[in-house]
């Protein structure tokens, strides 16, 4: 189990398939040794009734589905695998060197990556899966300019920079707040955090830098480390100095960010699509199909561009306010178990795991995190990590 997840961990940040292949393998190995090796299930029951809840929240919204097959397959193979993944990972990660073991692999393996995307920065393309770089139009009065988006390995720019998110936070959870401070040590996590931070900022991803913001603030005011604000505050100085890039995006400096108008348009026909069917939604996983034939002639088909949006046009008020029960009961608990916790390690981690959940729930607000297949497995991962470390830390206080 144990290499399985490192495995899933380094795959999230590599590629769909080997994402799912490392799904697969945590969910048959968890699956193999609950079955065959009737090992007891260590998961608390509240998290077990609360996914389970979730999923027959979900499976309601299939009443209404025009695609009834996609839906059904969506259930099963998408958001009931997420809710499996969750309870394997929370019932899988038994003892500390592993959850330590778990957050290293996740920095070193960012840290390769935002090399892969440096490269990519300056030369279009990056080194592990040749993947074109994004591209960005700035405007400068009527001078155009471009600019390479690095996207590194994953298929846009918004969603390298979901995942860059919360790993930062466990690295900074780590770096900051753990370990001896020698010049070894000093030199190498400046280098992996250093990575993530220009890596983030390259990706010109505006949801990124709030939701990296608002972690940050967080895991200042959990460890009480004022110093950690001067993230935020470079972040608002480049934010405004470099407004064409990360703000205003228009050829005209009077004219309405051409991104900010279509998700406007984008908002009013979800709200349309939620209108139809506000309790159980319109169907899981029928956003798409659903507004190519219900949306603005102004603009193509599209998903929302805002997780929540989405989740409550496609599930109901029914499923969002289930899976609302699920993330307020989880940090909720994890506050709790924060406030308890005498092991600084531990501590430190469920202090970063805390921040990153809450840096993709931000930036959920700004694309579809949620719905993407590599930041929605890590934020499943991530969720059911947390539960784990608060387990840990309380079997080892009773100790």
């Amino acid at each position: 189990m144990e290499y399985a997840l490192y495995f899933l961990v380094v795959g999230i940040s590599i590629s769909n398939a080997l994402t799912s292949i490392g799904v697969g393998a945590v969910l048959a190995v968890w699956g193999l040794k609950k079955i065959v090796l009737r090992e007891k299930l260590t998961v608390p029951k509240p998290w077990m009734i609360l996914a389970g809840v979730l999923f027959i929240a979900y499976a309601l919204s299939l009443i209404n589905s025009e695609y009834l097959g996609q839906s059904l397959y969506a259930l099963f193979f998408k958001y009931g695998k997420y809710l499996l993944l969750m309870l394997a990972v929370a019932d899988g990660v038994k003892e500390k060197h592993v959850a330590i073991n778990m957050a290293w692999v996740l920095c070193v393996t960012a840290t390769f990556i935002c090399f892969d995307g440096f490269y990519q920065f300056f030369s279009g393309r990056d080194l592990l899966l040749f993947r074109e770089a994004g591209r960005l139009d700035v405007y400068y009065g009527a001078q155009e300019f471009h600019s390479f988006r690095v996207t590194a390995t994953f298929p846009a720019a918004n969603t390298f920079a979901s995942y860059l998110v919360p790993v930062l936070m466990l690295g900074l959870a780590l770096s900051f707040f753990y370990g001896a401070r020698t010049p070894k040590t000093v030199w190498k996590k400046g280098t992996c955090l250093g990575s993530m931070v220009l890596c983030l900022l390259l990706t010109f991803s505006r949801g990124g830098l709030i939701a990296c913001s608002g972690g940050i603030l967080f895991l200042s005011f959990l460890f009480k480390k004022k110093i950690l604000w001067i993230i935020p505050m470079v972040f608002l100085v480049i934010f405004l100095f470099g407004k064409n890039l990360y703000g205003n995006r228009a050829a005209n400096d009077a004219a309405i960010d051409p991104t900010v108008e279509t998700r406007l348009l984008m908002l009013k026909d979800a709200t349309r699509m939620f209108q139809s069917h506000p309790w159980t939604g319109i169907g899981l996983n029928t956003y798409y199909k659903t507004h190519e034939k219900n949306r603005s002639l102004a603009i193509p088909p599209s998903y929302a561009h805002n997780a929540y949006i989405q989740m409550i046009a496609e599930v109901g008020i029914v499923g969002f306010m289930s899976f609302m029960a699920l993330m307020i009961y989880w940090f909720r608990r994890g506050m709790r178990s924060f406030g308890k916790l005498c092991d600084p390690e531990l501590k430190f981690l469920l202090g970063g795991v805390m921040a990153g959940i809450l840096g993709l729930c931000l930036a959920s607000f700004f694309d579809n995190v949620l719905f993407e297949l590599l930041p929605a497995t890590l934020f499943w991962v991530l969720m059911g990590y947390g539960i784990a470390l608060a387990g840990i830390g309380s079997e080892n206080s009773n100790l």
